[in-house]
């Protein structure tokens, strides 16, 4: 297998290329000059490394499946289009990627970073906006394209059907390989817990994405009131992509002036936050699944987002669920032992739902290399 890394390696991305090339089977090229920067320079680099390049790489490194995250597809696009100056020249390396793959006729499949939490609800204001302007359905048919188009749960599927307008042909649920108990222990064995006070009961916060139906006012009140808890100490990080959870300049230096908070840097592994912890509180982000699987306590304030949106965590008593400032505080102060994974976890949450999910993924992905279908 050949993995080509396209962005710039980050603290978190370098920790995993070292673990995927302890593989045998597995090469690793970092080829950062392939990104999807959107400046003068960034699309001058796609007239250097433009499709032909990208079709030698392939063929050089005999290439017969390519996989990658969700992005957009190229379905509806017209077949002299991708022979078109535009096309070759100054499409985004995803989609060159794929008008190339497709007149080498290698099927792409694409997979889900993480998943979702919430259910068949648009949790963002923004994608709220997008869908209201195209017919109440997210603009998502050019991914019909993909051979594969893997989802987790099969909630995505039917939201993908009902709330986008795909088709749906080609969306297939596999199940999580990310959140597979055995990845995960693989996981969190290569990497050294974040280092702190072992008197101190230490509290990660992982900063939620504002736009996400997020009460930005009452996350500053609850991040305030636990700066206050004197036994604990408060870990707090914004989202590694900056305008997705920033903190003002107020915000930050009033956090900043609290003796017991700590502000992590944005490029600190998430891994290693999660294992040098003892609590986590956390909205929204399917990074509960990693600490609850890991044993550790998970406290959600449900209270914080909107209700309007539904999540999986809503099902399940593997974490704790708080509806108000001083229950979240109370939950985060408890010496009660964590809930241990249940069934409606394990399945409804982390998306178990074969016997051997890295097993089937492999299965699976070898069923397209072949051009063959696979059920779900």
């Amino acid at each position: 297998m050949c993995l080509l890394v396209v962005a710039k390696p980050t603290e978190q991305m370098l920790s995993r290329i070292r673990m995927l090339r302890s593989f045998q089977n597995v090469s690793v090229e970092v080829m950062s000059r392939f990104g999807s920067r959107h400046d003068v320079l960034g699309k001058l680099a796609r007239i250097r490394h433009r499709g032909s390049v990208i079709k030698r790489f392939l063929k050089r490194n005999q290439i017969t499946l390519i996989v990658h995250e969700w992005w957009d597809g190229i379905a509806g696009t017209n077949p002299e289009e991708i022979l078109s100056f535009r096309t070759r020249w100054f499409a985004d390396f995803p989609l060159q990627l794929q008008f190339v793959a497709k007149t080498l006729r290698i099927p792409v499949v694409t997979l889900p970073h993480g998943h979702a939490m919430k259910e068949l609800s648009i949790g963002s204001a923004h994608a709220r906006r997008v869908s209201d302007a195209n017919n109440g359905r997210l603009p998502f048919g050019n991914r019909d394209s993909f051979a594969a188009y893997v989802v987790a749960h099969r909630t995505d599927f039917e939201f993908l059907t009902l709330r986008t307008d795909m088709t749906g042909e080609n969306v297939r649920v596999w199940g999580s390989a990310r959140f597979s108990p055995r990845w995960v222990a693989s996981l969190y064995s290569t990497v050294e817990p974040f280092p702190g006070d072992s008197n101190t009961r230490k509290v990660l916060f992982f900063l939620p994405k504002w736009h996400n139906m997020i009460d930005r006012a009452g996350t500053l009140r609850l991040l305030s009131a636990l700066s206050q808890v004197s036994e604990i100490a408060l870990w707090v990080r914004e989202h590694p992509r900056k305008s997705e959870s920033q903190l003002s300049d107020d915000e930050r230096q009033q956090l900043s002036r609290m003796p017991s908070v700590r502000l992590i840097e944005s490029s600190v592994d998430s891994a290693r936050l999660i294992l040098g912890c003892d609590v986590l509180v956390e909205v929204e982000s399917s990074i509960v699944i990693d600490a609850v699987l890991l044993g550790k306590r998970v406290v959600m304030p449900r209270y914080l987002q909107d209700a309007s949106v539904v999540s999986r965590l809503d099902r399940t008593r593997a974490v704790v669920r708080t509806q108000d400032l001083e229950s979240t505080l109370a939950a985060v102060r408890s010496n009660d032992l964590p809930p241990v994974p249940d069934e409606e976890f394990l399945v409804g949450v982390a998306a178990q739902v074969h016997a051997d999910t890295l097993a089937f993924y492999d299965t699976a992905l070898c069923a397209v290399q072949n051009q063959r279908d696979v059920s779900d």
